[in-house]
This record gives structure tokens, C-alpha cells and sequence, in this order.
């Protein structure tokens, strides 16, 4: 079956059943890394079963007012989530254990799952990306806007040159929107429309607006939270 899944993975047309972890914002996005702590037993159990199998499990973004479930483990999830990796699964209590998730490649769960318990295994079905044959945008110069944008909002990149190696790299534009919209820590709803725009052209678009916003609140002087930039290249 692990060979099988690679294969599928590499062509973006797999198709099967995953344990299913909900997540609050931030969201996991592909090509990127995110460490979790989770507490709820449920899901300590899937994880530990995915170890066991092909280290496979799907972040999924919950929907807005997970707080104000009795459970919030039965709050509802976004449909397009991200099919991670677990690379590495530290067991810190017997109450709460820590897994380092890379992600793959988006998928859709089936709407059964995403209108029931979160925590639970689900058929998945990933998604590739979508290129346009006929571009709306310069996407050689779109680039270079995401990353001129990235250095002003992060000038610390000046001294980190692992992670400008990273982004000026042969990186396809949709991973690097990817890897910019995990490293901003996107709120619940940018998040979940990045996740669910499967256009790259149109996703560039959602993270370039959200660059120059944080850009101009940070040169008006408004507080804006600058997250820690832990790219990673799958």
C-alpha cells in the first residue's frame, strides 16, 4: 500500500481513507511544516495508528464557533484540507503528545465527514493544482512581488539566507503561496479561502493582498504580528 500511496501522491490522484485531525487556525498548508499538540484522545489514537500505517493523516480546518461546541472535537471542519506527513511524534504526557506534520497536497473529504465528528478516519481525494493554459496574470513577475513583498514584512530574511534560498528557488508559484500563507499564520477565513482555491493564479492573488495589508500596517506603525518563518521543501 505505501507504494501504491507514493506513486498516487506524486501525480496527485490519490484516493483513500485517512484519519482525519481538526485543527483551529493557523491551518497546515502543502509543502509546509507545522508542529501540533494534541490533547483530545481520540486523535492520539488515530495518530498513533497512522504511525503504524503510512504516516498519513489529514489537517482539517474547523469551522468558526469550534468554542462554542460542548465538544469542540464535534465542531464542524472545512472540506478542503491538507493531507500532512507525520514526520516525527513525540509522546509529552500521557495526556497530550506533539506530532511534526509536513504537508502534502490539498484534498476534499467527503461531505458526510465534513458535516460530522471531526475526529474520525475519512475518504479523501487529493486535489492538484491548477495552472491555467491561459494565464491572467505575469506569473514570472508575480513572483518576484511575493518575495519583494516577503523581505519588507520580514527583514529578519536579510539573515536568513537558507530561507531566501528557499523562495527564490525553482519553487512552483502555487508552493510558494503555500509556503507564504503558513508562515502568516492566516485567521480562519483567509486560511480556509487558500486552502479551497485550487487556481494558482487566483490564490496568488488572495496572498498578495494579504502581503501588502500586513505591509502597510507595518510601515503605518500598526502592531502586526510577525510570525516565526519555518519554510520547508518537501
Amino acid at each position: 500500500m505505501n507504494q501504491d500511496l507514493q506513486l498516487d501522491l506524486a501525480t496527485g490522484s490519490f484516493s483513500g481513507v485517512v484519519p482525519i485531525i481538526p485543527v483551529t487556525a493557523p491551518a497546515v498548508f502543502p509543502h509546509a511544516t507545522e508542529y501540533l499538540r494534541i490533547r483530545d484522545a481520540s486523535a492520539r489514537a488515530l495518530i498513533a495508528d497512522a504511525i503504524n500505517a503510512d504516516q498519513l493523516v489529514a489537517a482539517a480546518l474547523r469551522m468558526p464557533g469550534a468554542e462554542l461546541h460542548a465538544d469542540p472535537t464535534d465542531a464542524l471542519i472545512h472540506p478542503v484540507v491538507c493531507l500532512c506527513r507525520v514526520s516525527r511524534h513525540d509522546q509529552l504526557s500521557d495526556e497530550c503528545s506533539q506530532v511534526f506534520l509536513r504537508g502534502l497536497v490539498r484534498a476534499r473529504v467527503d461531505s458526510e465527514s465534513a458535516s460530522a465528528s471531526a475526529i474520525s478516519t475519512t475518504q479523501v481525494e487529493t486535489i492538484a493544482d491548477r495552472y491555467s493554459p491561459d494565464p491572467t496574470i505575469d506569473r514570472s513577475h508575480r513572483r518576484n512581488e511575493l518575495i519583494d513583498l516577503s523581505h519588507q514584512l520580514y527583514p529578519e530574511l536579510a539573515n536568513a539566507p537558507g530561507v531566501t534560498r528557499t523562495l527564490e528557488s525553482d519553487l512552483s508559484l502555487g508552493a510558494l503561496c503555500d509556503l507564504l500563507a503558513q508562515a502568516m499564520h492566516l485567521p480562519e477565513e483567509p486560511a480556509a479561502r487558500v486552502l479551497e482555491t485550487v487556481g494558482v493564479d487566483q490564490r496568488s492573488d488572495l496572498i498578495l493582498g494579504e502581503l501588502r495589508s500586513r505591509v502597510r500596517q507595518r510601515y503605518a506603525g500598526t502592531h502586526c504580528r510577525s510570525p516565526s518563518l519555518e519554510f520547508s521543501r518537501n
